[in-house]
């Protein structure tokens, strides 16, 4: 994550879970999990200058934002999700996600 320096990652996989990783001064690394998505993991984007948002793109449909200030309970939330639109159909996915460095709100 930006301005974390080098200290903070976050990964997204086929165990349908988005981890928000920690290396500590002291070489410890701390994992937060958060299971937002019912598939696949397909992309994580960060927003450059921002070490606390992060979105995810998964094979469900969703693409998940995250705040890496909340617990992982509570910093997790679903922008869009595909399956629940008509017009895209029960078998849509989301293969990756972008955020537009001009407009990133």
């Amino acid at each position: 994550l930006p301005e974390t320096q080098d200290r903070q990652m976050v990964t997204g996989a086929m165990d349908c879970e988005v981890r928000h990783h920690t290396i500590t001064d002291a070489g410890d690394v701390h994992t937060r999990v958060y299971n937002c998505h019912a598939n696949r993991v397909k992309d994580v984007e960060i927003e450059h200058g921002n070490p606390h948002l992060f979105w995810s793109a998964g094979e469900d449909g969703k693409i998940c934002q995250f705040d890496a200030r909340l617990p992982s309970a509570s910093g997790s939330h679903v922008l869009i999700d595909l399956r629940k639109d008509p017009a895209a159909g029960r078998g849509a996915e989301v293969k990756s996600v972008s955020v537009c460095p001009q407009r990133p709100h």
